[in-house]
């Protein structure tokens, strides 16, 4: 398995740059930085596939433009990325820039060190999954379109609020209709009262209606639950 290189760029960029987002706190900082390289290694991850040679002309060229182009556009049109990068938007840009700069620096300055070639680099970048999955949170994987790349953790804290919801809008279901099948019963005695001639079938057709329907509603709702929670 290879290293955690997210971590080692990351401690890379705090010791080169360490007046990018300041105005953040230590801890958010530190959070947007290992999510923008997130960004940039799920990049090279999709570029590589298509085309390693000129991925590893990037490195080798320093050509940072490419990677940090595609990753701020990104970033740019997908939802759940711009809220997340909100409170640094003005930065953004800039910032990712830079990161994406130490980035590729060190790729380089480790494959000259270790003499690793561009099938030992593919292999380094392709390596860092691993890692995003223990760094990134769940949203990224939504973001880049991989959620099966979630932890599990994350996976089961998603189906815990999923299942509240569920049950949530079952019960408002089953007040709703307790609500309505009370409400002709009690028009009808009102009314039964008043004059003894008013036909009461549509009413009574209503409720073995409703009677009938409501289990197979519930048992329905049962069988949502059970395949979100297993």
């Amino acid at each position: 398995m290879a290293f955690d290189f997210v971590s080692y760029i990351g401690q890379q960029v705090e010791q080169q740059q360490p007046q990018l987002l300041a105005s953040q706190a230590k801890a958010e900082r530190k959070q947007f930085v290992t999510h923008l390289l997130a960004f940039q290694v799920a990049e090279l991850i999709s570029a590589q596939k298509k085309n390693a040679d000129a991925v590893y002309a990037q490195i080798q060229n320093q050509d940072v433009e490419p990677l940090s182009t595609r990753t701020y556009s990104h970033i740019q049109n997908e939802e759940k990325a711009q809220q997340y990068f909100a409170p640094i938007q003005p930065e953004l840009q800039s910032t990712n820039h830079d990161i994406a700069q130490i980035f590729l620096q060190e790729l380089q300055h480790l494959d000259q060190s270790a003499s690793l070639g561009q099938s030992g680099i593919a292999e380094l970048i392709n390596g860092q999954q691993h890692w995003l999955q223990v760094h990134a949170d769940a949203w990224f994987w939504d973001s880049i379109g991989q959620p099966e790349n979630k932890r599990a953790e994350d996976i089961e804290a998603e189906q815990a609020v999923d299942s509240q919801q569920v049950m949530k809008e079952f019960s408002q279901m089953i007040n709703q209709n307790a609500q309505h099948n009370a409400h002709p019963t009690d028009y009808d005695h009102a009314h039964q009262n008043a004059n003894q001639t008013v036909e009461l079938a549509p009413a009574t057709q209503a409720s073995k209606v409703y009677l009938f329907l409501n289990p197979l509603i519930a048992l329905a709702i049962i069988i949502f639950i059970y395949k979100v929670l297993f």
